[in-house]
């Protein structure tokens, strides 16, 4: 059975803090410039509230649209060729070839 991942599942990992750990001013500050840089968002943000006596951190997100594209080529043993093709973070052809070996 596959497992589902929800959309806050997924900004928790990129993000890399876990729900009821205690974590400082900056170490909550340096997971969201992380993430940032992923380039996968266009604005992330925490915003800290209090409720009975607990602060509760909010993420604030809106994700960039996927409009990348890529070609990535890669060989090794001196007879295999990997090639793989995507568009955003979604891989959409990959084929890996024998290359007859010349001597």
């Amino acid at each position: 059975m596959e497992e589902t991942i929800s959309a806050a599942q997924k900004i928790r990992e990129y993000i890399g803090l876990k729900k009821n750990e205690p974590y400082t001013f900056k170490e909550i500050s340096d997971a969201f410039v992380k993430a940032y840089h992923s380039a996968l968002f266009e604005t992330i943000y925490p915003v800290l509230k209090t409720a009975d006596n607990r602060i509760i951190l909010e993420i604030h997100v809106k994700e960039k649209q996927r409009n990348r594209i890529g070609t990535g080529f890669s060989y090794r043993n001196g007879n295999e060729m990997n090639v793989k093709r995507g568009v955003g973070n979604e891989q959409l052809f990959s084929a890996k070839f024998q290359i007859p070996f010349q001597s």
